[in-house]
């Protein structure tokens, strides 16, 4: 009925007939699939409208209601038909409806982002704005591209691309451009070949080409079996189109990887530190046994001098150290009862500045100075000094 009525209005174009058919039915199918699904999100806001709180479509996409909540709030185009929207809220509540929502859900979140930024105008019309706006034919990879890409790079990952499927999109069809016209071809300044769209992206799956569908007459769309028909070893082949679950896969791996590296990374470098603490330790033990062999050379060298010294020296002429003390220091002064052992620094003083210099000292049996100031020469001795 409603093809019917679409033809009242155009008209198929002369040996296209059947071609014009299929797009018809495709782009009728697209439109009915998305008037249910606007009309869901339309229920869901109208019901929450009513009971004064505001819902945003991102908001209404993930919220599930009852049947009665539906049928509280039908669509305009359903109008007087109650059995027609009943037949949709069945459809809307049903186990298979809520399985296909939750696949919806993982498969957005597995694209991590949107597929263009053109809006929701096809990629034809936007095509016609770019010629009249730049008064020039744009180049079709260009423009894919550029809606392909964001304005400004992702906080999180530091990318331009919308999600990782976009560019490898964009760089499938470099490459197969490259394979087929060589190294030197850069596809933003030639014209779009839709074979290279179809061995980048393994051909039309579901009548839609992976990469730049709609932007080319589906007549010029080669079939795989007109590509794969006499193809020699030496020509690019066709490439299987990646789904963005494989993407997430590999995107996993590639992390994965990556940690794997870092931790090996970071073990060698803890490995290398504990061998350079060992190495450490073992040199400072070195040091130590060899100071502790310097010091022992030192000891048997100082005690081979005492006794090469005592053994010279005549009897009685060197006197016993005390005990506790060591046998380079002289010995302690001896002290006779009753005589304090000072020294009359002050009177020395004067006697020195009157140029009296004869002086002699207390006990001369036990000092070793040549002279008579002893109180300067040997400050270990406390003499008692007195003027001839």
């Amino acid at each position: 009925m409603v093809v019917a009525k679409f033809w009242k209005y155009f008209k198929r174009a002369e040996g296209k007939e059947n071609a014009c058919d299929d797009v018809l039915h495709q782009l009728a199918r697209k439109r009915v699939t998305g008037m249910h699904y606007e009309a869901r999100i339309q229920c869901v806001r109208d019901w929450h409208a009513d009971r004064f709180v505001h819902m945003s479509k991102e908001d209404a996409r993930d919220t599930l209601m009852q049947p009665w909540q539906y049928l509280q709030n039908p669509p305009q185009y359903v109008g007087n038909d109650d059995r027609c929207f009943r037949a949709m809220v069945m459809w809307w509540t049903c186990p298979q409806y809520l399985k296909k929502h939750e696949e919806g859900k993982v498969k957005r979140a597995e694209m991590r982002g949107g597929s263009h930024i053109q809006g929701s105008i096809p990629i034809s019309l936007h095509l016609q704005k770019e010629e009249v706006r730049t008064g020039a034919k744009p180049n079709v990879f260009a423009v894919l591209k550029k809606m392909k890409q964001r304005k400004t790079p992702d906080p999180e990952t530091g990318s331009v691309w919308l999600n990782p499927q976009c560019e490898t999109q964009c760089t499938s069809y470099v490459s197969k451009f490259k394979q087929k016209y060589g190294e030197e071809a850069n596809p933003e300044a030639e014209d779009f070949d839709p074979e290279v769209a179809v061995l980048a992206g393994e051909g039309l799956k579901h009548g839609r080409l992976w990469f730049g569908d709609g932007c080319v007459d589906p007549a010029k769309v080669p079939s795989l079996r007109q590509i794969r028909r006499g193809r020699k070893s030496g020509q690019p082949e066709v490439e299987p189109r990646p789904r963005a679950s494989d993407l997430a896969v590999e995107r996993l791996r590639e992390e994965m990887a990556a940690k794997e590296q870092a931790a090996q990374e970071q073990r060698a470098h803890m490995e290398q530190q504990i061998l350079e603490y060992q190495q450490q330790q073992i040199q400072m033990m070195q040091q130590m046994q060899q100071q502790q062999q310097m010091m022992q050379a030192q000891q048997a060298q100082m005690s081979w001098l005492m006794s090469q010294t005592v053994l010279s020296s005549p009897p009685g002429s060197i006197a016993a150290p005390p005990p506790y003390t060591t046998p380079w220091m002289p010995p302690p002064p001896t002290q006779t009862p009753g005589t304090p052992i000072t020294v009359n620094n002050l009177n020395i003083i004067r006697s020195m500045n009157r140029g009296e210099s004869s002086y002699a000292c207390a006990q001369p049996a036990t000092c070793a100075c040549s002279i008579c100031k002893c109180s300067f020469h040997q400050p270990a001795y406390r003499l008692y000094v007195t003027r001839q």
